[in-house]
């Protein structure tokens, strides 16, 4: 009893602080861009098709009026049949926080509602969040077209959720999350919400989303002690 009260006490240290960097509803805003990119400007959402929707069918928004619609595998001028996953991304700027990063115990956890109608499409479908830490210098070198090539090559750290099986019921949400531990030299922060089609069908079509969605994106970042190896 007492050896497993001590190792729970050990891996889930308390957060001392908490502060929200973002949180999106999609009620307000301009549309996502569609040209593929990766944003490399802060207030905007961007990747493959997808677009702001009301509720639609049987799927309602978490919250308010609006929800993110996944669409299409790939983006505008570029038809990738092959694909099987659609992604938005969008930059936050970290700069004011910074503060917050130096003592290398910053932690941010993005978190994030999926929704879809199984009943509308084939699957099993899936969904990830992922995080990429990133310095002003190398934003600044994409935003000049300095730099061409993948962001990672030139990240500073990265992490990726556990992929979340949608359950098949339009009346429930799905909650994913995802955390990442900043180096202190972090300037930007990367997001990225993500659905797949996990259907190995060589016939059937797995580049459209025609029922699937998400809503209430967040991100928090608290305060949380390395773990001490022994």
């Amino acid at each position: 009893m007492f050896s497993a009260t001590f190792v729970l006490g050990y891996v889930v240290p308390s957060l001392q602080t908490r502060i929200e960097l973002f949180s999106d509803s999609f009620e307000s805003g301009t549309a996502p861009l569609v040209d593929g990119k990766q944003p490399m400007e802060v207030g905007h959402w961007s990747g493959d098709y997808t677009e702001f929707t009301g509720a639609m069918g049987r799927v309602k928004p978490a919250s308010g009026k609006q929800m993110l619609r996944f669409v299409r595998a790939d983006y505008e001028g570029q038809h990738l049949p092959e694909s099987f996953s659609s992604d938005s991304f969008r930059l936050l700027d970290l700069r004011p926080h910074k503060k917050e990063l130096g003592e290398g115990t910053a932690v941010v956890r993005l978190s994030a509602l999926f929704n879809g109608d199984l009943s509308a499409t084939e699957g099993p479908f899936s969904c990830v969040l992922k995080l990429y830490a990133l310095d002003a210098d190398f934003v600044k070198e994409r935003q000049s077209g300095a730099f061409t090539g993948s962001i990672r090559e030139r990240m500073l750290a990265n992490s990726s959720s556990t992929r979340v099986r949608l359950d098949g019921n339009p009346a429930t949400w799905q909650k994913a999350g995802n955390e990442l531990r900043l180096p202190p030299e972090t300037d930007f922060l990367m997001i990225q919400v993500g659905m797949s089609n996990d259907s190995k069908s060589k016939t059937e079509p797995r580049d459209t989303f025609p029922a699937h969605y998400v809503d209430r994106v967040q991100v928090v970042l608290a305060h949380v002690p390395e773990v001490t190896l022994p």
